[in-house]
């Protein structure tokens, strides 16, 4: 049975997330040391590091809450008057109004930054934040953490050359040659972990949880560059604990696809979650409810059951389900 959930006060429920989208023909998080190849590992899937992910959400947050204090992001791509990239040291004096630091302030500006960057910066208070200023070192453990995100299916890279002719001054007809690399189709699935006594240090609440979905949902819709066009949200579990420190782990492990091989649409790839649906319900007594979104395409598997209703499957394991509102 859905229930409309609180979004107000501080987390206290520990979740487990999994978040999963599908890449088709883009590169969902080019190795810039491998020429920006998709990162594929030893077996042939694709990988995507959680600085991506949280990339996408902070670029989400600064979007939608520009403008708004208490939900700025701290990590972003900003230059300097100079024409630099400030480096994130640059970003923290910048944001406390500092030049630079004496050994004698260092204790006070340690403090200052575990004081007022939870409360100012949503991508603080969720994910932390390693400040290094010299005298004053500051490290923050973030709440949300997720893994490595790996693709269901092993995806096919692919190259394409480059030609655009680009006329400048007297080399008329001057152009470049390059090339750029995408994966035909990725399906990747992210394992992540809210955990609720890190939020009491940096001050997570609820609604700042419903916002990391929103990142996860929206932030991916949102990409519009060449290389991370195509990349389309599909669905969102996530499992929240009756119990502080509860947690089953390897949710990830659950989640399989049809097949493997030749997958190019979300139409090929039927999701069993039949591993997970009973993973679940083995810890019914830990578990408070689950917490879900879906895209409405995407066709799971249950035993021998095919369907899109994504919640007529998750309540088969008796806990109490609520769509997660977006």
């Amino acid at each position: 049975m859905s229930k409309k959930r609180k979004t107000d006060g501080e987390l206290e429920n520990r979740r487990e997330i999994l978040f999963a989208y599908e890449v088709k023909d883009s590169n969902p998080n080019g190795d810039p040391d491998s020429g920006n190849l998709p990162r594929v590992d030893d077996e042939g899937y694709n990988i995507v590091t959680d600085l991506r992910l949280k990339r996408t959400i902070r670029d989400y947050w600064d979007t939608v809450h520009h403008g708004t204090k208490h939900m700025d992001i701290l990590v972003k791509q900003k230059y300097s008057p100079e024409g630099y990239v400030m480096s994130m040291a640059h970003l923290a004096l910048e944001k406390l109004g500092l030049k630079k630091i004496s050994k004698s302030e260092g204790k006070k500006v340690r403090k200052t930054i575990m004081d007022k960057f939870p409360k100012e910066f949503i991508d603080v208070r969720c994910f932390g934040a390693a400040v290094t200023l010299e005298s004053a070192n500051t490290s923050i453990v973030g709440p949300v953490q997720f893994n490595i995100g790996r693709s269901l299916n092993k995806p096919n890279v692919i190259t394409y050359g480059l030609s655009a002719s680009l006329s400048s001054g007297e080399e008329k007809g001057a152009g470049t040659l390059g090339e750029f690399h995408v994966v035909d189709y990725s399906l990747i699935l992210f394992h992540g972990i809210a955990c609720e006594r890190s939020a009491k240090i940096t001050g997570m609440t609820e609604e700042d949880m419903l916002e990391v979905y929103r990142g996860l949902w929206w932030g991916t819709k949102a990409l519009n560059t060449r290389s991370k066009s195509q990349q389309i949200p599909r669905f969102i579990v996530s499992a929240v604990s009756k119990k502080a420190k509860f947690q089953i782990g390897d949710l990830w492990r659950h989640v399989m696809i049809d097949k493997e091989d030749g997958v190019l649409r979300i139409d090929d790839a039927i999701i069993d979650i039949t591993a997970l649906v009973t993973r679940l319900e083995e810890n019914i007594e830990h578990i408070d409810r689950i917490e879900y979104y879906s895209d409405g395409q995407t066709t799971f598997r249950y035993e021998d059951e095919q369907s899109t209703d994504l919640e007529g499957f998750l309540s088969k394991t008796g806990i109490r389900t609520g769509m997660i509102g977006m």
